[in-house]
């Protein structure tokens, strides 16, 4: 926020900044304002973690899907023989 804020007004230029006791310069403080939020990176982890899930639910409707396709051909294949 603190770059955004900067980027706005030009007379303000962030030199270097403490964080946790710690001095970061210029290209720091440009990295740590690059990551991500907390809530975005929760909602990343939470995309991440919830993909391999919606693919097995996918993968168990499918299989009843194709065998009931299955079992109409057969039907279809029968009714047209006779």
């Amino acid at each position: 926020m603190l770059k955004t804020y900067a980027q706005n007004f030009e007379a303000l230029e962030i030199k270097a900044l403490v964080v946790e006791g710690q001095l970061l310069d210029g290209a720091q403080i440009d990295v740590l304002a690059s990551l991500p939020s907390r809530e975005e990176a929760l909602t990343l982890i939470a995309s991440v973690l919830q993909a391999p899930i919606s693919k097995f639910a996918t993968l168990l409707n499918e299989v009843p899907t194709k065998l009931a396709r299955v079992l109409a051909a057969v039907r279809d294949n029968k009714q047209a023989n006779a």
